[in-house]
């Protein structure tokens, strides 16, 4: 389950939650302060933790995008030096564009990185127009800079 889906399940339970509360805290039906404290109480809970969820994920996103570009500042990265994630490896079969070294190393030159859009920290994406096989189609690369690892590499038409 991806972020998105979790942060909508969590406050769709903190919705249930509220709704559930048997007596909502109306200043018509408070005889006392101490009648409405409870709910109160409870909103304000909720209300923090819906709170909570949301800079979490604006801090996690702005961490990302910041370590990435740092990272990448603080050398240039070299094609030779990075390794395929198991995932990404496990494409070279079909892909045979992913032993060339060089071609990485062109692509991350030719264009300016930006984060990685699925927030992975210290991770970049370039995205390169070019060709393949007379093709014409845009070189994707995704690169965690500080553990030096390639995650997907493909061309697409």
């Amino acid at each position: 389950m991806n972020k998105r889906a979790r942060m909508l399940q969590r406050v769709a339970l903190a919705g249930a939650l509220l709704a559930a509360l048997p007596n909502p805290a109306f200043a018509d039906n408070c005889s006392g302060l101490s009648d409405c404290s409870v709910g109160v109480k409870i909103g304000l809970v909720l209300a923090g933790i819906v709170l909570a969820i949301v800079l979490w994920e604006v801090f996690a996103a702005v961490a990302a995008e910041a370590g990435a570009e740092a990272a990448l500042e603080a050398g240039v990265l070299d094609a030779f030096e990075l390794e395929f994630s198991e995932t990404a490896a496990g494409h070279a079969a079909t892909r045979p564009f992913m032993e060339s070294r060089l071609l990485i190393q062109e692509i991350m030159e030719s264009a300016e990185p930006f984060a990685d859009p699925q927030g992975a920290l210290n991770t970049l994406r370039w995205e390169v127009p070019g060709s393949f096989n007379g093709s014409q189609g845009t070189w994707e690369l995704v690169v965690n800079t500080v553990d030096r690892i390639i995650y997907h590499f493909n061309f697409v038409r």
